[in-house]
């Protein structure tokens, strides 16, 4: 067998994975926004968890992907590591929903910016024709904006900690939908070159 077809058959598989993890992150991540701005005066334990099983979700998602993008000169060691501070973090809002609102929202904040400082090294990564850089800056600065939000305002009610969380999961759910239906794409076209 030509080692280019094998190549293309290993690149193909790993987007098909991408793809699926992406879309159904997505969905996840979106669903869970719209409960939480459906519900935004519920405890903050309610909060919390919600947020924490959109975190661990899009965190075995994020190592999922990174396991399965894995090849020599990627970035899934950062994806990797980004896929296991946010399943620790969801796990902490999870299962320890006692500490305070800053608690919990410096754990946000400080998962968003982490995310958005390996998004913005991941998006010099990737080539230029690909057409996911654009994806992974917006992504980032929606992270980096959000982040400075929750972290300058740590007193923030529940009801406004709701609402911003609530919005975060909305946009990175629907820019993980994206993201995964840019994979499809690039898939498509690999098996058309084949």
């Amino acid at each position: 067998m030509d080692p280019a077809l094998s190549n293309d058959a290993d690149t193909r598989a790993s987007l098909s994975i991408l793809r699926i993890a992406s879309i159904l992150g997505g969905l996840v991540a979106l669903a869970a926004g719209i409960a939480v701005l459906v519900w935004p005066s519920e405890t903050i334990k309610v909060v919390a968890v919600v947020a924490g099983i959109a975190f661990a979700i899009m965190g075995l998602g994020q190592i999922l992907g990174a396991f399965a993008g894995r090849a020599p000169g990627s970035y899934w060691g950062l994806v990797l590591a980004h896929g296991v501070i946010d399943l620790a973090f969801g796990l902490i809002l999870i299962f320890w929903t006692g500490p305070t609102v800053k608690v919990i929202v410096l754990l946000i904040g400080l998962s968003l910016l982490i995310g958005a400082a390996i998004l913005v090294f991941a998006a010099t990564q990737v080539p230029k024709e690909s057409g996911l850089r654009s994806s992974f800056y917006l992504r980032a600065v929606v992270r980096v904006i959000l982040g400075i939000i929750v972290l300058v305002w740590p007193s923030a009610t529940v009801h406004v900690v709701a609402i911003l969380a609530g919005i975060y999961l909305i946009v990175v759910g629907l820019l993980l939908m994206f993201g995964g239906f840019q994979f499809g794409k690039a898939e498509r076209q690999l098996a058309k070159g084949t």
